[in-house]
């Protein structure tokens, strides 16, 4: 089971730069965040999006076994290889025919096919939350890529697939 956490101050925070801390360590918007949020409305998605499929963190682990919440700010959470992962299963589904619907298991039975060595269960863990989280940004639909996630694995023009939907 994929538990949920805030990780939306994640992504802003790590790439974006839209937040930070003032002199007494509380989290405030920066400077970036006005200019970013001048963009237009799809642009800021584009942003948001990237910024997740590049981040270095796992959100998925915000939440253990036991029930406690480590910061999603803390190096608790980074993970060399997510960005990478992310990429990989998003490029994955990105080779299949446009409207092609698949899920984790899939996904994981063809990666231990093609990386056996890396084979493992936090990997297959991480897979299903890389597709949650994907379904929670728009990326993916019903175990499909919207056309704004597509858009934005090919390196179409993400901001005007987004444009066209809101």
């Amino acid at each position: 089971e994929i538990k949920e956490c805030d990780w939306s101050s994640d992504v802003c925070s790590s790439d974006l730069g839209l937040i930070g801390t003032d002199a007494s360590g509380d989290i405030v918007p920066t400077t970036g965040y006005d200019r970013w949020s001048a963009d237009s409305q799809a642009s800021r998605w584009v942003h948001l999006a990237t910024a997740w499929r590049d981040l270095g963190r796992a959100p998925h682990l915000c939440t253990d076994a036991a029930g406690d919440k480590p910061n999603p700010l803390s190096q608790g959470v980074e993970r060399p290889y997510i960005a990478d992962l992310r990429r990989t299963v998003l490029g994955l589904i990105a080779e299949q025919p446009v409207g092609t619907m698949t899920n984790a298991a899939a996904v994981c039975a063809h990666l231990e096919w093609q990386r056996p060595r890396r084979s493992s269960v936090a990997r297959n863990r991480a897979v299903e939350a890389v597709m949650h989280e994907a379904q929670l940004l728009g990326l993916m639909s019903g175990g499909a890529l919207t056309s704004f996630g597509r858009a934005l694995i090919v390196h179409e023009d993400a901001v005007a697939a987004m444009a066209a939907l809101v």
